[in-house]
């Protein structure tokens, strides 16, 4: 059982000791100038919209299409959301790091975006990637495990690219995402309000509202507008879908049963 619970977290696990080594051999100033060294090229536009693509709104309302065959996952992904955001607001307030922007010159350091001065650790973003990569990627299976966390490490290095992140608060945000995510799949299971009558409709209704909201939401990288648009109308129309199911269901069927399958 130990050995299990291991290998679920090795990510974490992983990440928390490259952030250990990091610190140990003085590199974190070193490794942010590497990886913001790479924002020239290619076009400010794309490196919005990686870097918001680990937005925690964008991210729950992306997982809106998976509703209909694994409601569970979006259970478990909205529980790990809570946990993780608590966790990054928390280090935010106890550690008060500051930013890359508030101690590099601005002559050694591109900024994309809003230049960000407080707050530094951990970053809400790695946190709100891996989270999603560890819910959803646990959830659909082996192969997801590890095919999320490659696709969605770029997102989360790419704080650093931007200039608003130091790599060892992206590496320990990696860590809290994952682990948040192991843990909101033991909340969900232990605790299925969220995938059962009536917590299933209440919760896609939710999500449904974050979507619209998400509309008007571009994390303050305006040039990410359209993925925004694009995730909000994917979101509104699978989830809309559902809704009307869970609706036509209700009044076919007794109120226990699923429409999922």
């Amino acid at each position: 059982m130990i050995v299990h619970h291991t290998q679920r977290l090795s990510p974490a696990l992983l990440a928390l000791l490259l952030a250990l080594l990091l610190w140990l051999l003085d590199q974190n100033r070193s490794l942010l100038l590497l990886l913001n060294s790479i924002a020239p090229l290619l076009p400010e536009p794309f490196w919005q919209s990686l870097t918001f693509g680990g937005d925690a709104l964008l991210l729950l309302v992306a997982a809106l299409p998976l509703a209909y065959r694994w409601p569970h996952l979006i259970w478990a992904l909205l529980l790990a959301a809570v946990m993780g955001g608590v966790l990054t607001h928390g280090g935010k307030a106890l550690f008060s790091v500051a930013r890359p922007p508030a101690v590099i010159e601005s002559e050694l350091l591109q900024v994309i975006g809003p230049a960000w001065r407080n707050g530094s650790f951990p970053s809400g973003h790695a946190v709100s990637s891996f989270t999603f990569a560890a819910v959803i990627g646990l959830g659909l299976g082996r192969a997801w495990r590890w095919i999320l966390p490659l696709l969605l490490l770029p997102v989360a290095l790419s704080r650093a690219v931007v200039g608003v992140h130091w790599p060892i608060d992206i590496l320990v945000g990696i860590a809290i995402g994952w682990c948040a995510g192991v843990a909101g799949h033991y909340l969900a299971r232990r605790w299925p309000w969220g995938s059962r009558w009536p917590g299933r409709p209440l919760l896609l209704l939710l999500l449904i509202l974050a979507a619209v909201a998400l509309l008007q939401h571009d994390g303050g990288y305006p040039e990410a507008a359209w993925l925004a648009t694009v995730v909000a109308l994917i979101g509104i129309g699978s989830g809309g879908r559902y809704l009307w199911l869970e609706w036509c269901h209700y009044r076919t069927r007794p109120a226990s049963r699923s429409i999922f399958p």
